[in-house]
């Protein structure tokens, strides 16, 4: 392995990890579920997943 694949193996895996803390992978945990455990019904869609996960709390807040 080359210094500059470790590298990118190391970033990846920083921002693979980065991304599970904040949530940014959850739906496509959730679509992965769905499909194994009950492959053919019907799914929610992104927005409805992030509301039913935040409850209706999900505006963003600027200020």
């Amino acid at each position: 392995m080359s210094a500059r694949s470790a590298v990118r193996d190391g970033l990846a895996g920083a921002l693979w990890w980065w991304r599970s803390f904040m949530g940014d992978n959850d739906y496509s945990r959730y679509l992965t579920s769905m499909a194994r455990a009950h492959p053919g019904e019907p799914v929610m869609t992104e927005r409805e997943f992030w509301r039913q996960k935040h409850g209706e709390q999900v505006t963003p807040r600027w200020c």
